[in-house]
């Protein structure tokens, strides 16, 4: 077999027959998919002599192995490790006792339930999320009296408990409301400064936390961020992920 690489489909030789002109290079799988295995014979094949040019005859040697190789095996997806949401658990339960939590201000229910009363969702980001990892986020639902969380495999101890404290405090919350409008609606303010002062007295009979309610300006999230900051500052258990 005289074969060249490289170079134009018009200067190969196949077994000695002239393939026919092409106007561009044969790809170098191709070439090396008809090295392992000819798709015809040195001349009994039925396309010798005829019009087919080399790239034509290329592509369906490519085509014909394609459809009969196997499929690749898949990685199976690995189990996600759901140990820390036992931990996320047993933190809501500890958080849920304390007097911060027995206030009912926050349910939209009738008869209105305690934040205590909350049921508590829990989810993992699973490992297809790896950007996910050490995040969080979370939502209390005041119509159905229920928080959800989501949480990350590497999100700390700090970060995951500060979560679950801040949706128990709109939970307990009693509801603020804006100015009207021309309309006379009145848009609800869910971290409004009577908001931020819940969380900061959650966070002193959570963590032994003295913080001002204007610690961080008038962002509750810059407060979610500075607690998180103090817990995390004071180490152990705290700097731990929840699965550890």
């Amino acid at each position: 077999m005289a074969m060249k690489m490289g170079v134009p489909a018009s200067l190969f030789v196949f077994d000695g027959i002239d393939m026919g002109a092409a106007s561009e290079p044969l790809s170098q799988e191709a070439i090396d998919l008809v090295l392992r295995n000819p798709p015809f014979g040195p001349w009994d094949s039925p396309m010798a002599g005829s019009e087919a040019t080399a790239p034509d005859l290329l592509d369906a040697a490519v085509d014909d192995l394609r459809a009969n190789e196997p499929a690749a095996p898949t990685e199976p997806t690995p189990e996600p490790d759901l140990s820390g949401l036992d931990w996320v658990r047993e933190e809501f339960d500890r958080l849920r006792m304390l007097p911060f939590a027995t206030s009912n201000l926050g349910s939209s229910t009738r008869p209105k339930k305690r934040a205590r009363d909350n049921a508590l969702g829990r989810r993992l980001y699973g490992p297809t999320q790896p950007w996910n990892h050490a995040q969080v986020t979370g939502r209390q639902y005041p119509h159905e009296n229920r928080i959800t969380v989501t949480v990350g495999p590497k999100a700390t101890r700090a970060r995951v408990s500060e979560l679950l404290m801040h949706e128990l405090a709109h939970a307990a919350c009693p509801t603020e409301h804006g100015a009207p409008d021309k309309g006379g609606w009145r848009r609800r303010i869910y971290h409004g400064r009577t908001f931020r002062e819940w969380l900061v007295r959650a966070a002193k009979e959570a963590y032994g936390l003295d913080i001002s309610p204007t610690a961080a300006g008038r962002s509750a999230y810059k407060l979610d961020a500075f607690i998180i900051a103090a817990l995390e500052a004071k180490g152990g258990e705290w700097s731990l992920a929840i699965g550890q």
